[in-house]
């Protein structure tokens, strides 16, 4: 898609900022309201190297099917990464 260009049936983009960009604090807010709304649990990667946050397992699911329950790693890369990190030692 060309820029410029529009999707049919989307919507118009509207935008309060002059440049079209919303500040960060903008966007981390809102997001820390979905997770609160929803009572997300935000959970600790069990990866040694990696230990980010995360409340979604990021895998190959479909579009609002990632796991929120029995999870220890953020991604499968993660997953796999440790494991051979423990075949290792």
């Amino acid at each position: 898609m060309a820029p410029g260009e529009t999707v049919q049936g989307a919507l118009p983009r509207v935008s309060a900022f002059e440049d079209g960009y919303v500040p960060l604090v903008s966007v981390a807010s809102l997001q820390l309201y979905n997770h609160m709304a929803e009572e997300a649990t935000a959970r600790t990667c069990a990866n040694e190297t990696c230990r980010g946050s995360f409340v979604r397992w990021r895998g190959r699911a479909e579009y609002g099917r990632n796991r929120t329950t029995g999870i220890k790693f953020c991604t499968r890369e993660c997953a796999h990464a440790q494991r051979e990190h423990r075949r290792s030692r």
